[in-house]
């Protein structure tokens, strides 16, 4: 299987050598946006674990300074950043797995 970056850095070439081989099934456009929307997702994801992160650290800076009226409320918020991360992880299971394949075709 051709690394990833090699279609990035090569996509006409790596297009030309699979039209030579008569691979006319090769989605090499698929991959890459595959592959873009993959990168994007993981930032994504990476942000929001990063926020809540951020956002533990000051749950934790409320309770201790018992403002647990706010500490709650950031709780709550954090909640539904929890269920964003798993969204959008789902999201990237499935076009991790889709990019995979698009992949064992070229």
């Amino acid at each position: 299987m051709l690394d990833i970056k090699i279609i990035r850095e090569q996509a006409d070439f790596v297009k030309q050598q699979m039209a030579a081989l008569q691979a006319v099934d090769a989605p090499v456009d698929k991959a890459l946006a595959l592959d873009e929307e993959r990168r994007s997702l993981l930032v994504k994801v990476e942000e929001l674990k990063a926020l809540r992160n951020a956002e533990s650290k000051r749950i934790g800076q409320f309770v201790r300074e018992g403002k647990h009226g706010r500490a709650d409320a950031l709780k709550e918020e954090m909640g539904r950043v929890g269920e964003q991360i798993r969204d959008w992880a789902e999201r990237l299971r499935v076009v991790a797995a889709e990019l995979f394949q698009a992949m064992a075709r070229i």
